[in-house]
């Protein structure tokens, strides 16, 4: 054989072993791009970030128990901020009707009819 076909042959040798990697690459690469392949790394990175996280908060609250509970509150009244902040005019407004009305049955007392006369009978 003369060197050309030798380097010919190997020119094709080459050029068919380029293309199976090729193709390969492109086999991958259909099956990494499938809907459902990439629903399932999607749903694998979330459990791992998850997972993380749910350890970080878990060592947070051991230590810092108080601090962990202050920013559950914080939490909790942000999100029923509607029913807390109703219930606190409610109670607030009850104090006010409450001081009105004993106050009312305060200055009631003191100008009652019969009043003066039963401190004079004593």
């Amino acid at each position: 054989m003369k060197d050309t076909e030798l380097r010919l042959i190997r020119a094709r040798l080459h050029s068919q072993r380029a293309r199976a990697r090729l193709t390969n690459t492109m086999v991958e690469m259909q099956a990494r791009l499938r809907p459902a392949a990439l629903i399932e790394d999607a749903v694998d990175e979330l459990r791992e970030r998850a997972s993380e996280g749910a350890r970080e908060a878990l060592a947070f609250v051991k230590a810092r128990p108080a601090t962990a509970a202050g920013i559950v509150a914080a939490a909790l009244v942000y999100l029923f901020r509607d029913r807390v902040f109703d219930t606190l005019v409610a109670i607030f407004s009850r104090a006010r009707e409450t001081a009105r009305a004993d106050q009312e049955f305060d200055d009631e007392g003191d100008t009652a009819p019969g009043a003066a006369t039963m401190e004079n009978e004593r």
